[in-house]
């Protein structure tokens, strides 16, 4: 078999290889252990732990999250790169799955910022909690989650196109991804990538900086319910 036939690696540089090969399978284990005691506690039912619907979320969110990596990883590993079928499968599928993945996180920044403001309102005894409550309001603000993410990185999935071609007598599929100028324009892509960062990155991480100060502040009053403050250290525990 020519040179120019052989099938190597999917990643993109040494250091990549062994990211995918190596460091991405111990997250993965890592992840999945803290995922399972997450579960445990959170369905437990002498645990007295705030926010767990959105903590189940949160971990749901994070396996996807992972899982959306996984072909990348699978690439670096002979079994699967050497496989015209995967091969095929992991480039086709490429620009979706970053892009699902660009959704599911803009919405896993969202429910970690509505689990610290729900800390914060049942510390306060407040009734808002009940926004948090699986209800007819926790579905409406579910779905204002989703709606917002979608919004803000639904342009993923026509940022990029793939060019396909075949090398070896029509066996090896070659691909390169560019971007859709054809749909978006350079300024249109510069705009929607800073909106994003700003309101899925900038705004959320302010907003939780500011809520735990006010949390923080409650704590430190003698005005903080005892028993609201036994129910949120054992979500930090």
């Amino acid at each position: 078999m020519s040179s120019e036939c052989e099938r190597g690696p999917l990643t993109t540089s040494t250091l990549d290889y062994w990211i995918q090969h190596v460091v991405f399978p111990c997250q993965v284990t890592i992840l999945a252990m803290v995922i399972y005691d997450i579960v445990r506690n959170v369905t437990s039912a002498k645990a007295r732990i705030v926010a767990k619907p959105n903590l189940l979320l949160l971990a749901l969110l994070n396996l996807l999250i992972f899982g959306s990596m996984l072909p990348q990883s699978l690439g670096s590993f002979s079994w699967f790169f050497e496989n015209e079928t995967f091969r095929r499968f992991y480039h086709h599928s490429k620009i979706p799955i970053n892009a699902l993945s660009n959704l599911m996180s803009a919405m896993e920044i969202c429910i970690t910022l509505a689990i610290c403001l729900e800390c914060y309102l049942r510390s306060k005894s407040s009734s808002l909690t009940k926004c948090f409550e699986p209800n007819a309001r926790y579905a409406i603000f579910l779905v204002t989650v989703l709606a917002a993410s979608m919004a803000l990185t639904a342009y993923h999935f026509v940022l990029y196109e793939l060019d396909t071609g075949y090398k070896c007598n029509g066996t090896k599929l070659v691909v390169r991804i560019k971007l859709n100028t054809d749909l978006l324009t350079m300024a249109a892509i510069k705009f929607f990538n800073l909106t994003q960062a700003v309101v899925v990155i900038v705004i959320p991480c302010i907003c939780m900086i500011l809520v735990n100060h006010k949390h923080a502040e409650l704590i430190r009053s003698d005005v903080f319910p005892t028993s609201s403050f036994s129910e949120c250290r054992e979500l930090f525990r």
